[in-house]
This record gives C-alpha cells, structure tokens and sequence, in this order.
C-alpha cells in the first residue's frame, strides 16, 4: 500500500503542506481574476463527497498509485512523475467540472491543467504521498468553484484564460522549486 502512495505521517502532512501552496495561490488567483455571485451554494456536502472520492482520491490512486508505480519500476521516479503528472493534467482538462471544455480547450485551460498535474506528480515523487494532496485537490475545487460560485461559468473560456494562464505559471513556479536536485530526493 505505501508503494500506491498512500503513507500517512510526515510524506501526508508534507504532501498537504506543497498542495497548499497551490491551493492557497488558487484562491488568490480566483478572487483577482474571477467575480464571484453573492449567494451560497446549495448542496456543498454532497459536492465535497463526489470531489473527495471521485474528482480527487480515485483519480489519484489510479494515476499517482498504479501509474506512477509501473512507470517507477519500469523507467524511474522521474519519468513516473512527469507521466503521470501529463495524463493527470490530459485527464483533468477534459472530464474535471471545473474545466472549460466544451469540445475546444483552450490552450491556456490546456497549460493550467498540464502544468497542475506535473506539480502533484513532482509532490508524488517528493514526498511519497497522495493523501495530502487529494484532501487539498477536493478542498481546492470546493471553495474555488463551488462556494465561491462564479459569477460567469467555466463554460466561457475566455473569462478564465487570465486565470488558468496565471496558476499555470504559479504550478510551473513551484514545480520548478519541488524539482529534485538529486536521486536521494525521491520517496517512491
């Protein structure tokens, strides 16, 4: 099991501590770029459930777990955590809700997702972990696009190409900073 990344102790509590960089960095962005309505958002228990399991841990399990193991063991820590960071991102800017694909993905939506998915998978192989950063991811989409309800849908892509270009230079930022300066960096 800690082979699928799900450790708990100081790989969690540092996996958390990295997603919350982003995480608080989104909020940031969010509420620079994007008018919110000032009403609340009815159902957020249920939301948070369906982020949880569905949008966050199951996702991750399969591409930081399985994934990002096989990859491991078949060509190193470092491709398995570009991989999977690129299928994740691929993944994420198709299916995810707050995606703005509508059968034509913007290139900066594009860059955002991408460039997210290679932070959590350079999270994976520093820390060891997924269970940090799926809390966070379910917690990141909740208040980003779900308490905080946005005053235009994330179906119109060009109000949120200002965003989305943004956090994926922030996500390149701490990419670059997580970036393992040598071997003895990795937590597979």
């Amino acid at each position: 099991i800690s082979g699928m990344g799900l450790r708990g102790g100081r790989p969690l509590l540092s996996s958390a501590g990295f997603a919350v960089l982003g995480w608080m960095m989104m909020l940031l962005l969010r509420t620079f770029f994007i008018e919110s309505i000032d009403q609340t958002a009815v159902g957020i228990s249920q939301d948070f459930f369906y982020l949880l399991l569905f949008e966050a841990f199951a996702i991750q399990l399969w591409l930081f777990g399985v994934l990002f193991r096989s990859v491991a063991d078949w060509r190193g820590p470092l491709t398995a955590a570009i991989s999977s960071g690129l299928v994740y991102g691929v993944f994420a800017g198709l299916f995810f809700l707050e995606s703005n694909y509508q059968g034509d993905l913007a290139l900066t939506g594009m860059l955002y997702f991408v460039a997210w998915g290679l932070f959590y998978g350079m999270i994976r192989l520093r820390t060891g972990s997924i269970i940090g950063t799926v809390v966070v991811q379910a917690m990141q989409s909740l208040t980003t696009w779900h308490i905080f309800l946005p005053l235009v849908p994330p179906t119109i892509p060009q109000t949120y190409n200002s965003l989305y270009l943004g956090m994926g230079v922030v996500y390149m930022v701490l990419l670059w900073r997580l970036w393992p300066s040598e071997e003895e960096d990795y937590r597979v």
